[in-house]
């Protein structure tokens, strides 16, 4: 976790790239990031601005032709300064997309900051992961998180130049985010699990195999229907959920309110075995017994929340049209880089 002085670097410095990059409509590096400059904690761009490579690497002469393309040649001392730059991931064919991606954002004024981006990008990734300066080593992970950044800060500024979000997305991120219909339920959870039931078993000296976890778990589930039937408080029995953040909450005392909460949404990962039997219940109303592949759990409706898709489709769409590129789209990137431009490895 960063400190607060280091958040406030990190913070600082992306500040202070990010303005300075929108300062002009045709940003390039600094002065001494400019290609074949130095930096001394990520290294030097190459010509191409395509990625960074080792600042103390000796010259290497550009040497033969590996690929010829219709933006100019990939020469052999070019995917030697790549591959010092990038490691185990310095491919040709990966250094021919870079290329390639230089070249298209180039063309259609895009990602022009991309390595001033780059260079904030990798400062605080790196503080974020608690390394300590200034071995070799440590130059060498910031070089890898420049070039990662490098690479995705391209990819993100073509991809949502021509990305349209079509409203079944938008919908389908509703649903997941509102609830069906943009109704959303707020819940109280008992969740009694079949591992807590087998060390239950095993401490009493008795058979532990998940069939028996089983059953031992469904009669502890009807004890508690039992409980509720005899007029016990659903948040009264909450002691014997064995979701540990339950019991957590229940231990605290500014927590202890919200012990057991969470929405509907949030319970998709159990099936719709689990999350289909809500939408009948009213507020106040206790669900039968459910059992997911963990256990068995039993819910109680504390509120009900609306949401009109109207108020927030422009908000959603927003979202999905500049967020990451996802797989997908950097494959399509790819393909459609490569007819574009023609390509012709010669090893």
């Amino acid at each position: 976790m960063l400190s607060p002085s280091k958040t406030r670097q990190a913070t600082a410095l992306a500040l202070l790239l990010f303005c300075a990059a929108c300062s002009t409509g045709d940003v390039v590096a600094p002065p001494h990031e400019q290609a074949g400059g130095s930096e001394s904690g990520i290294g030097r761009l190459d010509p191409s601005h395509a990625f960074y490579y080792p600042a103390d690497m000796l010259p290497v002469e550009d040497g033969r032709v590996l690929a010829e393309t219709s933006i100019g040649e990939v020469r052999e001392g070019q995917l030697r300064r790549y591959q010092a730059g990038r490691g185990a991931a310095g491919s040709l064919d990966d250094l021919i997309f870079d290329l390639l991606l230089v070249a298209e954002c180039r063309e259609r004024g895009l990602g022009a900051a991309a390595p001033l981006l780059a260079r904030s990008a990798a400062a605080q990734r790196y503080l974020a992961s608690g390394r300590k300066q200034e071995s070799s080593g440590d130059r060498k992970q910031q070089r890898k998180f420049a070039n990662d950044a490098l690479r995705n800060n391209r990819i993100d500024a073509l991809v949502r130049a021509d990305r349209k979000i079509p409203e079944p997305a938008i919908r389908a991120l509703f649903e997941r985010r509102y609830g069906p219909g943009g109704r959303r339920l707020l819940l109280c959870q008992i969740f009694l699990s079949f591992k807590s039931s087998a060390e239950q078993l095993r401490a009493m000296g008795k058979p532990s195999d998940r069939a028996a976890a089983k059953i031992f778990t469904a009669a502890r589930a009807e004890a508690i229907c039992q409980q509720l039937q005899a007029g016990e408080s659903f948040t009264s029995l909450l002691s014997e959920s064995d979701h540990a953040a339950t019991r957590a909450a229940l231990a605290d005392p500014e927590t202890v309110a919200s012990a057991g909460q969470l929405w509907d949404t949030e319970l998709q990962r159990l099936g719709s075995r689990v999350t289909g039997a809500f939408p009948e219940l009213d507020i106040g109303e206790v669900s039968g017994l459910l059992e997911s592949r963990v256990g068995i759990h039993l819910f109680q409706v504390l509120r009900v929340k609306s949401t009109d898709f109207d108020e927030v489709e422009e908000q959603i769409q927003r979202e999905l049209l500049h967020g990451p590129a996802s797989e997908s789209e950097v494959r399509d990137l790819r393909r459609s880089l490569a007819r574009k431009y023609s390509q012709r490895v010669l090893r």
